[in-house]
């Protein structure tokens, strides 16, 4: 089936052989295609569909073009929204909160030993307001704040990883071990005060 200047459908949608569509797709029901879907455009719609470039859209979306995964929290096919999209890229944008646990257990880990010299550490990194470069690299626009990777990568290698694009990445969760430890540093030295007077 090959249509041109969108699709726009209150039913269902039954396609044998495929689906190609030049504009953008609406469906308020179900889109079945049995065969391959090209759509240049946004899919907009409720219920389950493949989208443009070959991902799975759930819900009452309005999934973006490079979407792989797209969870819409929408009330309606006028009050579409897309929760949860995972792109191309391995970037995941969740709308809501996140509440996840890390696996910790002292059973799965040996070799333990406390950060050495944490307050050097710390005193090597720094904390930054900065500006995002929008060019296409980075799916994170505007102002914002953190730390540099490279900078954590010299003090603790362990917490940073270097994509496949070749871009630096730093797991701010990991940072706590280390601040946890130069506040035990600085309350040692503080009792060492206290002991003087």
């Amino acid at each position: 089936m090959d249509v041109s200047g969108g699709l726009n459908v209150d039913g269902n949608v039954d396609v044998s052989g495929g689906l190609n569509v030049d504009g953008n797709v609406d469906v308020s029901g179900g889109l079945n295609v049995d065969g391959n879907v090209q759509i240049d455009g946004q899919i907009l719609g409720n219920g389950c569909t493949t989208t443009t470039a070959s991902g799975i859209a759930c819900g009452t979306f309005n999934s973006k073009q490079d979407g792989l995964l797209v969870v819409g929290n929408g009330t309606s096919s006028g009050a579409r929204s897309d929760a949860l999209t995972l792109d191309h890229s391995g970037n995941l944008v969740i709308q809501g909160d996140l509440t996840a646990f890390s696996t910790s257990d002292i059973r799965l880990k040996k070799n333990l030993t406390k950060i050495k010299d944490p307050l050097d550490k710390l005193g090597k990194i720094n904390g930054y307001l900065y500006d995002w470069i929008e060019d296409g690299n980075t799916h994170h626009r505007g102002r914002d704040v953190g730390v540099v990777a490279q900078e954590i990568e010299e003090i603790l290698p362990e917490l940073t990883i270097t994509r496949d694009n070749g871009y630096k990445a730093v797991k701010y969760d990991k940072i706590v071990a280390l601040l946890i430890e130069c506040v035990k540093e600085q309350q040692k030295q503080i009792d060492a005060l206290k002991q003087g007077q």
